[in-house]
């Protein structure tokens, strides 16, 4: 059974999400919108902050990844920005996985430079 952080990658949410969902939620990251309010290996809580508050939650279902958003545009099938980017904090808060390859360990294909994109708690 994999955890939240094991289910956030880069390419991961990318899929999940499309490319503009992606890189919107990817954005609202990058400027700290998520606050992790409660966080579990299979549940993740959040608040994020877009214009308005909403609450974000991430649950690891066996492989799959599950979601909901106070916003109202996520649905079962495709996560909306606020879910990418509480997923984004969470894989970039979370210790590096072995089995990623170089590239998504260290944050590339983000638009971030090596030292944004790596997983630390500092």
């Amino acid at each position: 059974m994999k955890a939240v952080a094991d289910l956030v990658d880069e390419r991961s949410l990318r899929s999940l999400a499309g490319a503009p969902t992606y890189l919107e939620g990817a954005t609202c990251a990058e400027h700290h919108c998520a606050r992790i309010t409660e966080s579990t290996d299979m549940r993740v809580v959040a608040h994020v902050d877009d214009m308005e508050t909403y609450d974000t939650t991430l649950t690891a279902d066996g492989d799959r990844l599950r979601w909901s958003c106070t916003c109202g545009r996520a649905t079962a099938e495709r996560p909306c920005k606020h879910v990418v980017a509480v997923g984004v904090t969470i894989w970039r808060q979370s210790p590096p996985r072995k089995d990623q390859p170089d590239d998504v360990s260290k944050g590339r294909g983000l638009g971030l430079s090596p030292d944004q994109g790596t997983r630390s708690s500092t």
